[in-house]
């Protein structure tokens, strides 16, 4: 699981995020907490690291999500913590604080942080982050567990001789930790105690600092949350407490991909600006949130998606902050930026980041292309002149409506310096998608890190090059054919090669060595069902640097030809456009076997559900990829609640009780055309029950007392204002029969039908934020965020989530189960 974080003061209830509790009225205790100097302290820089994401986590299938670390680690804990101080430190930061929870969980790997960081030899500390940390006797059980190391490994910081302590989120009152402080010191000796002061007021740290030696930070919000938070606490810290330490946090990108909670990154600008509001407040030290949260999409390891982009831009920040001359490069050092996927008709955006040149020649012309995946030019922005005198970056935009043919582009970059010109290869795609954006990340790639190949010879896919479509083949097999050499020699940073990675759909499929993409490779190839798969060709170094090559793309002949898909673009009014009949998403569940706990997706999609998921995270399924895919581990259980039946027809159903649900998470309601429809029998209770609703309002079908079926959607009126469609059925839903229900959305009106028969439509406009906090619960409705509620009694089978707004005759039906819509 990842931190738990909401952004921009979206707490999810139940969960303390960033502070301490307690009586909010204790009055202020006298400060008794010894003397001591943080000179040494200043200028420190870290990042908060949680042990369950670690940075040799797995390449194909993985927890978390889908990115992860540039480089390759090794697989014993103690090498790659040795290899992350080795990488990191060069970049400016003074360690890591390790997290344990209370009362000893992950202490083992805390102490492999140690024994890794003093076998790099470079300097590299660690702290202790306390999760949960309560002021009680399981305090005092976690110290045990982290002696002798705390208090006499060379690598756990210390300051004035004592080592520094995080707590994070702990509960208890000043009072009680005083207390509690006062019995860890009377066994283990003295420590420098921080807390978590990521949401403090200047009452709470009158209340909180005469315990404690100063404060850190966890946590990840949005610009204006973090400026309110340092316009109330800065000058409070100067002022009233100059000698406890004061540690800001720098806040990279936050957003959770499982329910669609947090900030929406701008490419690298959310977090060029936290550098700035976090500097501005003149903090002691620094925390840099996260090291490798791969969950929220936060992290500052060199990762696949961002390269090492957010640690350069720390290297040349730290810099800056400590009077120092930022480091120059002797050839340009340009990175590009894009989003890995863009809703069809919001806009395409790029950056171009270039780094101080040494010497007199700092001006370099930069243009950018817009190319599809045989290179052809499909924009090119006029040349822009950055003088890189210090960080700078261009910024580009560009609709892309404009392109409604593509199923991605590819930003390629040329740059002309000092009486020479380079081009990039084309860089990793946006997809364009249709109804769904099925992550919310982005690229970002260091030109200097691309293997230099030589592309005159293409690769293909039983016989199709780039930006072809292979379908599916009988007997399931595809034959991989490459020409491609790396050109230079062995040991030089971006030459060569040694590793080969075939992706589908932006994860690892198959991987061998091989110094070139030069060789023939039969691979069996999953089948696409009714989905669109890509795939490419990935040419991997020692050092961490790169080919990829553009895609080539599957899928079977389940819905072949076009459709209308009703858009909303960033500017302009709603418009139809034709697409692909295969680019438009969708999730089926036909619960016509038993899958224990799984909510199984039969569409080619892979996006299941989890029965009865609950607990943190609300029964997400741990594991997310680049297209829709959200699986994972569940209980095989036969007793799960939903119950599977057969019923009396001889068909497959889930059985619901009134206390039982499905969710389905991982990005699953569609904020724009939709159809929601499925199969129900209900049982007759007098109550009004849920039937699937999503926690961001994009639908709720409910059955009323009388057993009407009502339908309902969020949206806004003909003037722009919030408001709320709702339809109901004509006549009660006969209870003990089987009826078919759908919900269709146009951006015009919501429509109901019962049994293919329209009940009634309602005028409702589209909203933007319907584009997140988007889980759906199945046999009940979705509170925020993922909070299942008004539960249904009686049976559901046939479940279709549909990213377009079908019509009566592309409807499931109960009566004729089968995929009827392309």
């Amino acid at each position: 699981m990842g931190r738990r974080l909401l952004a921009a003061g979206l707490l999810i209830p139940g969960i303390l995020v960033g502070r301490v509790s307690g009586s909010a009225a204790e009055a202020p205790l006298p400060d008794t907490r010894p003397a001591f100097d943080k000179t040494a302290y200043r200028g420190t820089v870290w990042s908060a690291a949680n042990p369950w994401w670690p940075p040799n986590k797995s390449r194909t299938y993985a927890g978390g999500g889908p990115d992860f670390a540039w480089h390759r680690y090794p697989d014993d804990p103690v090498a790659m913590w040795k290899e992350v101080a080795l990488r990191c430190q060069p970049y400016g930061l003074t360690g890591l604080q390790g997290e344990v929870l209370l009362p000893d969980g992950y202490i083992s790997t805390w102490k492999a942080m140690a024994e890794g960081f003093r076998q790099a030899g470079n300097g590299f500390f660690l702290q202790a982050f306390l999760t949960g940390a309560e002021p009680t006797d399981k305090l005092l059980t976690m110290f045990a567990a982290l002696m002798p190391e705390l208090k006499e490994h060379p690598n756990v910081y210390r300051l004035d001789g004592h080592p520094v302590v995080v707590l994070y989120s702990p509960s208890g009152t000043p009072s009680e930790w005083r207390e509690a402080i006062a019995r860890v010191e009377a066994r283990y000796g003295r420590m420098i105690w921080l807390i978590d002061g990521a949401f403090a007021t200047p009452e709470w740290l009158r209340q909180y600092l005469p315990v404690v030696d100063g404060i850190s930070m966890y946590a990840n919000w949005s610009d204006q949350s973090q400026r309110e938070l340092y316009a109330r606490i800065t000058d409070v810290m100067h002022r009233e407490f100059p000698t406890k330490v004061f540690e800001g946090a720098v806040h990279t990108t936050y957003f959770v991909h499982f329910h669609y909670g947090g900030v929406q990154p701008a490419l690298t600008e959310k977090y060029r600006r936290s550098w700035e509001i976090t500097l501005a407040a003149r903090p002691d030290s620094l925390t840099l949130t996260n090291f490798f949260d791969c969950y929220e999409n936060s992290r500052v390891l060199p990762s696949y998606e961002l390269d090492d982009v957010l640690l350069r831009i720390a290297r040349h920040q730290i810099d800056l902050w400590k009077g120092r001359q930022p480091g120059e490069s002797d050839t340009p050092e340009l990175y590009v930026s894009n989003h890995t996927n863009v809703l069809l008709g919001q806009p395409l955006r790029f950056e171009v980041l270039g780094f101080p040149l040494k010497g007199p020649n700092k001006e370099v012309t930069v243009r950018l292309e817009v190319c599809d995946e045989e290179e052809k030019v499909l924009h090119a922005f006029p040349e822009r002149q950055m003088l890189l005198d210090g960080l700078k970056v261009e910024t580009f935009t560009l609709p892309s409506d404009r392109f409604l043919d593509r199923r991605a582009v590819h930003p390629r970059v040329t740059y002309r310096w000092h009486g020479g010109q380079f081009q990039s290869y084309p860089l990793p795609q946006t997809n364009l998608v249709t109804s769904l954006r099925p992550h919310v990340l982005f690229w970002c790639r260091a030109l200097d890190h691309q293997i230099r190949i030589d592309t005159s010879r293409r690769w293909t896919l039983n016989g199709v090059g780039p930006g072809g479509t292979v379908t599916y083949p009988p007997d399931g097999v595809g034959v991989i054919a490459a020409e491609a050499f790396s050109q230079g020699m062995p040991g030089v940073a971006n030459r060569g090669g040694g590793w080969v990675r075939i992706l589908r759909n932006g994860r690892e499929l198959q991987s061998l060595e091989n110094w070139d993409l030069r060789f023939v490779w039969p691979i069996r190839l999953p089948h696409p069902g009714g989905a669109l798969d890509w795939y490419q060709l990935e040419l991997e170094n020692g050092s961490g640097a790169r080919y990829l090559s553009t895609p080539s793309w599957g899928k079977s002949d389940r819905r072949p030809g076009t459709v209308s898909l009703p858009i909303w673009p960033a500017e302009g009014p709603i418009r139809e456009v034709t697409v692909e009949a295969a680019r438009v998403p969708f999730f089926y569940y036909p619960c016509d076997r038993s899958t224990g706990r799984l909510l199984l997706d039969t569409s080619g999609y892979d996006h299941h559900g989890y029965l009865g998921g609950s607990g943190y995270g609300g029964g997400h399924l741990a594991y997310t990829a680049c297209r829709h895919e959200h699986v994972g581990l569940v209980a095989p259980t036969e007793d799960a609640e939903p119950r599977w039946v057969r019923d009396s027809d001889g068909r497959g159903c889930l059985r619901f009780d009134g206390n039982s649900y499905v969710m389905i998470q991982g990005g699953t309601a569609f904020p724009y055309a939709s159809t929601y429809e499925l199969s129900l029998k209900p049982e007759r209770t007098g109550k009004r029950m849920g039937v699937l609703g999503a926690a961001g309002g994009q639908v709720n079908l409910y059955l009323t007392e009388n057993g009407r079926m009502e339908a309902s959607r969020g949206g806004t009126d003909t003037q722009g204002a919030p408001t709320t469609a709702r339809v109901l059925s004509r006549a009660p839903l006969p209870a003990g029969r089987w009826s078919h229900v759908a919900v269709v959305y146009d951006l015009k009106e919501l429509s109901l039908y019962v049994n293919g028969v329209l009940q009634g439509r309602a005028p409702l406009g589209p909203t933007r934020t319907t584009e997140e906090i988007n889980a759906v619960v199945v046999g009940g409705t979705c509170g925020f965020p993922f909070n299942p509620r008004d539960y249904f009694t009686g049976s559901i089978r046939q479940v279709r989530i549909y990213g377009r707004n079908l019509a009566p005759r592309e409807f499931l039906g109960d009566d004729a189960p089968g995929e009827r819509a392309r």
